[in-house]
C-alpha cells in the first residue's frame, strides 16, 4: 500500500457498517489513476509474472471500455446508496429515490449511445 499511497495519494474511504460490499468511488479512483497504478504496477515488489499480469489488465482494451462506461454511471449509483441509507427512509420516499435514479440513469444512457460509439471507435484505434 505504501507503493500506491507514494504514488496516488490517495486511499479509499471505508465503506458504512452495511453489508454492502462496494466502492463507488473505486471506479472513479482506478479510471483517473489509470496511468499512476501503471507505475505502481512497475515499482512494486511483487513477483514479475504477477507485475506484468497487473499491467496488462491496466491496459486491456475491454477492461479500460468498461471502466469508462461505469465512470460515467456510478456517481448515480452513489446518490442512490446515500439515498437509501438513511435512517429516516421510508418505503415511499425509497420508491420515490428509486424512481428518480431510473430517470437519472435514463438521461445518462440516452446519450450515450453515442459516447458508446465513440468509445468502440478508440477502442479500434488503439
Amino acid at each position: 500500500m505504501k507503493v500506491l499511497d507514494d504514488i496516488v495519494h490517495r486511499r479509499l474511504p471505508r465503506s458504512s457498517q452495511t453489508r454492502w460490499t462496494f466502492h463507488s468511488q473505486g471506479v472513479n479512483i482506478v479510471y483517473e489513476y489509470r496511468n499512476e497504478l501503471i507505475n505502481v504496477m512497475v515499482v512494486s515488489g511483487n513477483d514479475e509474472t504477477i507485475k506484468c499480469a497487473y499491467k496488462l489488465r491496466f491496459q486491456n482494451k475491454d477492461f479500460i471500455f468498461w471502466l469508462k462506461i461505469f465512470h460515467k454511471i456510478m456517481p448515480h449509483v452513489e446518490i442512490i446508496f446515500m439515498q437509501l441509507q438513511k435512517v429516516n427512509t421510508d418505503l415511499i420516499k425509497a420508491k420515490q429515490d428509486l424512481k428518480s435514479f431510473g430517470k437519472e440513469v435514463q438521461q445518462t444512457r440516452d446519450p450515450m449511445g453515442a459516447t458508446i460509439e465513440q468509445l468502440y471507435l478508440e477502442y479500434l484505434e488503439d
